[in-house]
């Protein structure tokens, strides 16, 4: 049932809270790309160690999504929330005090925690508050307040690196997490649960954050043997995860979610086929315009903000449409559109103009708008209230390990490729040969997403939805 003590007010409160805190952490992922050069330098990190200031957050992310997705179907979506929040916010603060390099990487793991908390329940606590009828409507604002941050992270994030240092955009991060604890105090009333009350899985968790780990520290290996010695620990791991969850009666991801609902299923298939073939792209174009076309960071930055700017603008009106047309059928336009963006820079060139990559970069952003926002709610609609957490956190932890992968294939085909060198004129040409296959695998992984999209079928009628959701 749809929850009754939120009355229309705070059910508002409850939506901009989560937008607040789907700005703050999607701005908290970036805005280290911009700042990432200082922080080197001032805390002495090697050429693997700065890799790791981005990706280490999005790592804890991953790693554990799933876990406290569950974690707050048993035990409450607004204290996990909560705890997130805090975890998040406290982090920051010691980021911002920090002074040497491994203490850097810990307290960035840390606020990947929080962030994970975050992303576990905040869907869920939405599509939990209000009705059907405007899931998709609240999902798009709240993918819009993704979109904010990631449009707002290279600008606000290079002013204060630049005026105040790079400890700035930690600071930042406090005044918002402290509005957001007060926001959950205040305006958030009862709790989201489900009645379904059953043991944690401790081993399956603790299994599945290792086997993600194993798998995400071998893409930073490429093209080393180690890469290819912690893939076959990863699968293992992968395998023994998979049996044990099916063999316990309590597991933390519930296998039938799959099993038994195709719709489900394929939409959590599209989704991280899509983000692994479109996260990369805006690193890929910024390099290509920095090096080959000698702009500065601050005139490739303007470029890359169109992208964003379109998703920020067209999410809320994609997810409002996608409350009265089929999901699937608008995250299959999404996807084709995104595909005409990307068809371009199959046959980029040292001379490929700049007006084109701003072009390609705007309808690549106006695709994932309507892509995003429809195929959440696609996945959130699907399946039953006691679900909701575990169900956010498996459609957020594909969206991050498609980040991870995205980024993943574009240094393991620059290795390859081009090697381990600082690229000079000398290595443009691998550069162009490295971007055109990069273009090329993300380009057939889109096409891949939009067959799982095609063949998911039809979704759940409200009717049936609101069934599975008495159910419980």
């Amino acid at each position: 049932m749809i929850d009754k003590q939120n009355s229309y007010e705070h059910r508002n409160f409850v939506l901009l809270t989560i937008f607040i805190s789907s700005f703050l952490t999607a701005f908290s992922v970036y805005t280290t790309v911009i700042s990432v050069r200082k922080i080197g330098t001032e805390l002495n990190m090697d050429v693997v160690t700065l890799g790791w200031v981005s990706t280490i957050f999005l790592l804890a992310a991953a790693m554990f999504q799933i876990p406290f997705g569950k974690i707050s179907d048993l035990y409450g979506r607004k204290k996990v929330f909560l705890i997130g929040v805090v975890i998040f916010t406290i982090s920051s603060v010691l980021l911002a005090f920090t002074s040497t390099s491994s203490t850097f990487i810990v307290f960035r793991f840390i606020q990947g925690l929080g962030a994970a908390l975050i992303y576990a329940t905040g869907n869920a606590i939405l599509t939990a508050t209000f009705p059907t009828s405007q899931r998709g409507k609240v999902i798009g604002i709240n993918v819009t307040g993704v979109y904010i941050g990631l449009t707002l992270s290279p600008l606000l994030g290079g002013i204060m690196t630049e005026n105040f240092g790079w400890r700035s955009q930690f600071w930042f991060n406090i005044p918002f997490g402290v509005l957001i604890i007060f926001l959950v105090l205040l305006k958030f009333k009862g709790e989201w649960t489900s009645e379904k009350k059953e043991k944690f899985d401790y081993l399956g968790s603790i299994v599945y954050a290792l086997f993600l780990f194993f798998l995400i520290f071998a893409l930073s290996l490429f093209p080393n043997i180690q890469a290819y010695i912690f893939i076959v620990i990863s699968l293992i791991g992968a395998i023994f995860f998979i049996l044990w969850e099916k063999k316990i009666k309590t597991p933390m991801v519930d296998f039938n979610l799959f099993k038994n609902n195709r719709y489900f299923t394929f939409s959590c298939l599209v989704s991280i086929f899509f983000y692994v073939s479109t996260i990369a792209l805006a690193l890929l174009l910024s390099l290509f315009m920095q090096y080959l076309k000698d702009m500065s960071p601050q005139e490739a930055g303007y470029i890359l903000l169109i992208q964003p700017l379109i998703q920020a603008i067209f999410s809320p009106i994609a997810g409002k449409i996608s409350d009265k047309i089929e999901s699937r059928r608008l995250v299959s336009v999404g996807i084709l559109i995104t595909l005409i963006g990307i068809a371009p820079l199959l046959f980029i060139t040292s001379d490929f103009p700049v007006y084109l990559i701003a072009i390609s970069s705007g309808i690549i952003g106006l695709g994932i708008a309507f892509f995003s926002s429809p195929n959440t709610r696609a996945i959130m609609s699907s399946i039953p209230k006691g679900s909701l957490g575990i169900a956010s956190s498996i459609e957020g932890t594909m969206r991050t390990i498609g980040q991870i992968l995205s980024f993943g294939i574009l240094t393991i085909v620059f290795a390859v490729i081009i090697g381990n060198v600082t690229i000079t004129p000398m290595y443009y040409p691998q550069f162009i040969t490295s971007a055109r296959l990069i273009c090329s695998v993300f380009m057939g992984l889109t096409i891949v997403s939009l067959i799982f999209s095609i063949l998911r079928g039809k979704r759940y009628s409200d009717r049936q939805v609101s069934l599975m959701e008495n159910l419980e």
